[in-house]
This record gives C-alpha cells, structure tokens and sequence, in this order.
C-alpha cells in the first residue's frame, strides 16, 4: 500500500511494498494519480530520477538472471550432446558385436534313468 506524507508544501509517497512486482504495483497508483491532476500539484524530478534508476535496476538484476539461465541451458545442451555421442558410440558398440553361436559347453540331454 502507498502512503503519502506531507511536510508543510512537499508530499512524500511511500512505497511499502517489499518485491518488484509489488512496487511497481505501487508506482503505477501513484502515475495514476499525477496522471489525473491538473495545476500546481506536479511531481518532483527526483522522485521520478529515483523511479527511473529502480527501474533500471530491476532490470538489469532481470537481465543479468536471464544471461545465467541461458549460460546454464548451453552447458546442458552441451553435456546432453555429449551424452548422445557416448550413447550412439556404445549402440554402434552393441551392432557390431560378433554374431554366431555362444562360447559356453552342451548342455547334456536329461536322463532317464529308473523311469520305464
């Protein structure tokens, strides 16, 4: 919630909100309010300075977010191509393998000893 704050002819507005999206919340109340007055009641340069550079740190904060989320994703899709390297490699590993009979003894024919 804005609060606003006066000292003799100087309002003061105060953001209360703790996230971004919370105070730009609360800057979007208070351009709408000067957006709607006419006459003297005008907004201070410094207060829209202030604005402006918590803005721009906000986004660049966001940017800065996004260009590490993007360098993640490269390094998965790096190690992901590597890993289908390494699967293709032991598939072909796999075909390869010699084909014919097993290396292993006869298994003997069951006896029938007793059974007449």
């Amino acid at each position: 919630m804005v609060k606003i704050r006066r000292e003799g002819n100087k309002t003061t507005w105060l953001l209360e909100e703790e996230t971004l999206s919370g105070r730009l919340r609360e800057l979007a109340v208070i351009f709408n309010h000067h957006s709607k007055q006419t006459g003297d009641d005008r907004m201070d340069p410094r207060f829209m300075a202030e604005t402006l550079s918590m803005q721009a740190d906000a986004l660049a904060g966001m940017a800065r977010k996004q260009e590490e989320e993007i360098e993640r994703l490269r390094r998965v899709e790096r190690d992901l191509a590597e890993l289908r390297a390494e699967f293709r490699t032991e598939i072909e590993k796999i075909k390869q393998a010699p084909q014919g009979t097993l290396d292993k003894p006869a298994m003997r024919p069951p006896s029938n000893n007793g059974k007449k």
